[in-house]
């Protein structure tokens, strides 16, 4: 992935061409921007388990990659994101909230929000007895449930915001076809390995089966109780994974 994304932290800003697109759609669902990406065909051969790979190490490796790109993409938008500008942790009409860890549900502005989950996202990546570095060590029971959903989650949210709240920002740095190419390497990846829950709202415009990935790697992919009150989080994106099908499937 990182050669995918190797200028992004060297772009400069420029002035957007297409700003005055009077469309209702959103402007990251309009031509061209929609299908601008940085490499052709599908990126599923770059998330398919890799031979003699333990499927864990394969979610924890993609996860901090992940983690690093996303937090990259909102670095470069995060002067635009304050407490006035984004009042609120939202994608379009969907609003998300924070849920500490007395797990009171709280309503909080975006930088807040991205606060939050990136200190709690990098305390987990850093943490030996969830991410284990040692040879030999192994990974805690319910890796994917417990660990990487949330992370997913979190992460996703952050790539929903950045593309309802500051799409013109990242027109400006010309990083359009970075971050739709995260994006669908995100979003095949999830539907993959299950990584997020309630992805029956992406699957359907992909015909990809969900948790495909598990099988080869002796990992169930038990569904949540919650996966369908998740739906909603994957709604603002689910017309821009429909348009990145062909990368995606």
């Amino acid at each position: 992935m990182a050669t995918l994304f190797g200028k992004l932290a060297s772009r400069t800003r420029k002035k957007s061409a297409g700003a005055g697109n009077q469309s209702n759609r959103p402007l990251f669902l309009q031509s061209p921007y929609a299908q601008t990406t940085l490499i052709q065909g599908s990126i599923k051969r770059l998330v398919d388990l890799p031979k003699y790979v333990d499927l864990s190490e394969w979610l924890a490796i993609n996860t901090f990659e992940f983690f690093q790109y996303v937090n990259m993409f909102y670095g470069s938008v995060s002067e635009f994101c304050t407490p006035t500008t984004c009042p609120s942790m939202s994608a379009g009409s969907c609003e998300y909230h924070w849920t500490d860890s007395s797990k009171r549900t709280l309503k909080v502005s975006a930088p807040q929000y991205v606060d939050f989950a990136t200190t709690q996202i990098q305390a987990q990546l850093s943490d030996d007895t969830l991410f284990p570095t040692k040879s030999g060590a192994e990974f805690p029971p319910g890796f994917l449930p417990n660990v990487i959903r949330p992370i997913h989650r979190h992460l996703l949210r952050i790539l929903a915001h950045i593309y309802h709240a500051h799409y013109p920002h990242i027109l400006q740095l010309q990083t359009e076809g970075h971050l739709n190419t995260l994006f669908a390497h995100f979003a095949c990846f999830a539907l993959t390995f299950d990584t997020v829950e309630g992805l029956s709202a992406w699957a359907g415009v992909t015909g990809l089966q969900i948790g495909s990935g598990l099988a080869a790697g002796g990992m169930s992919g038990a569904k949540s109780s919650r996966d369908k009150e998740r739906e909603k989080d994957l709604e603002p994106l689910r017309e821009l994974v429909a348009e990145l099908e062909p990368m995606i499937a």
